[in-house]
Formats: C-alpha cells, structure tokens, sequence
C-alpha cells in the first residue's frame, strides 16, 4: 500500500473531465430466442443453449409485448421463417 501512495504523489486530481451526460444510463431490453444444443428445440428446460436471435428495445414494454406477441405463435415454423430472415 505504501508503493501505491509513493507513485500517486505529485499526480493532480484532473476536475471536470467527464463530459455532461457521459455517465447518463440508459437501460435497453432485450428480446432473445435460445434453442438446445442437444434437442435442437425452442423448449426451456432443454440445456445447454445457443443464442439463435436477438432484438433490442428502448422500452420494457415494448419488449414483453414482442414477446408475446411470439409466443403466440405456437408455431415452430414461424420461430424458423423469424430466424432465416434475420441472418
């Protein structure tokens, strides 16, 4: 610990030298689909899990209702046509 004081010595604290609004957080949420890597299914409970798609969003709500909007679905077909147009 004293090394650490020696070399900060002489070294000015710099003031102001973050920017306004730099360390603003602005949360974004996520949409995910994972598909098992044994069963090769969108099913949960079914690990380990490959990433297949993904979408960002501003709002949680926005988010959830995407969400459910594809689960809705009930369709694997659909989940597939969603994946192959993403890529």
């Amino acid at each position: 610990m004293a090394q650490l004081g020696a070399r900060l010595d002489g070294i000015e604290e710099v003031v102001g030298s973050n920017p306004i609004g730099s360390t603003k957080f602005i949360p974004v949420y996520y949409l995910y689909i994972l598909q098992s890597e044994t069963t090769g299914r969108f099913l949960k409970n079914r690990g380990p899990w490959n990433l297949v798609y993904t979408e960002t969003f501003a709002t949680r709500g926005a988010a959830v209702r995407r969400e459910c909007e594809i689960k809705a679905w009930k369709d694997r077909r659909m989940i597939e046509k969603l994946l192959s147009a993403s890529r």
